[in-house]
């Protein structure tokens, strides 16, 4: 009984050191308004604000870092102010090296999904590698419904027991 508590021990502690050596899948998780060129301020609130009338889009970049490969495949989820989950994106990533792909054989999908292109980024001052999607926001749901207030989003890598970045915004009408 003894011996086995130990085994379970020392088998715990190395999992913990391979996970604590093995760089995160990404670093953040940001949401921004799409086109950039629409009318909305700079950001000067820790919790960024958009409005349903005057965004179209938010667009969702995330961002992994040097020693990270990110992951084949994310999962950008979207948690409404009531604390429900409002839509889970699957995002496939193009691989490193690799011709690029434009579609990508998803279980549970009948088709094919189109697979999101890496894109240079920084991030904290490091240069890093990030993917985006977009919510349509204007004329959405989210407005007809009157869904406004402080929502969540999540990026989960694929297979991952936690997501490795979140983030809070908030809609207004």
């Amino acid at each position: 009984m003894i011996r086995m508590a130990l085994l379970i021990g020392v088998l715990s502690s190395a999992s913990t050191a391979a996970a604590q050596a093995s760089p995160p899948a990404c670093m953040r998780l940001a949401v921004v308004a799409y086109p950039s060129a629409t009318r909305t301020p700079p950001q000067t609130r820790k919790v960024p604000l958009f409005s349903a009338t005057q965004v179209a889009d938010l667009e969702f970049r995330i961002v992994w870092g040097p020693g990270s490969k990110g992951a084949e495949l994310f999962q950008l989820r979207l948690f409404t102010p009531a604390g429900h989950l409002y839509q889970a994106m699957d995002l496939p990533v193009g691989l490193p090296g690799k011709q690029a792909e434009a579609t990508r054989n998803l279980n549970g999908y009948p088709f094919p999904v189109p697979v999101a292109r890496r894109e240079a980024a920084t991030a904290e001052g490091l240069d890093a590698e990030q993917v985006s999607a977009r919510l349509p926001l204007g004329g959405s749901l989210v407005s007809t419904a009157s869904l406004y207030g402080r929502w969540r989003a999540e990026a989960w890598p694929d297979n991952a027991p936690a997501p490795c970045a979140s983030v809070v915004f908030d809609v207004t009408p």
